[in-house]
């Protein structure tokens, strides 16, 4: 399930990311949280084997950079008292909900490493 709901939530926070580039004052901050997303996204599903053998570590960096970006809007409104209704709230529930997809995914890692090494013969490492 995880396969389906990460790919979902990931696009969704980026593209508010990227839509509030040009709506805000910290723009460029935006945009490379988006592009970061899409980037991190990017690095999790490719099928080369150097990702694929460093998928666990994709899915963790993932996770923090999320995690970072969360902490980071609660501090911005904290310290600003700018909280970026409606689109901040909404953001940081998909992206609270990614956490949850990708914490929930982790163990799905090695079996799918496991499938692509059956499918051309070699053994399992």
């Amino acid at each position: 399930m995880s396969r389906i709901v990460v790919p979902i939530l990931t696009l969704a926070t980026a593209g508010i990311h990227l839509a509030y580039t040009t709506t805000h004052f910290d723009g460029i901050m935006m945009a490379l949280s988006g592009l970061g997303y899409l980037t991190l996204l990017a690095l999790l599903y490719l099928p080369t084997r150097a990702v694929r053998e460093r998928r666990r570590l994709v899915r963790d960096t993932l996770v923090g950079y999320t995690l970072l970006v969360v902490l980071g809007y609660v501090a911005y409104g904290v310290l600003t008292g700018e909280w970026s209704v409606p689109l901040g709230p909404i953001a940081k529930v998909i992206e609270i909900a990614l956490i949850g997809a990708l914490l929930q995914g982790r163990g799905s890692d090695a079996p799918y490493a496991g499938r692509w090494h059956r499918q051309r013969g070699q053994a399992r490492t």
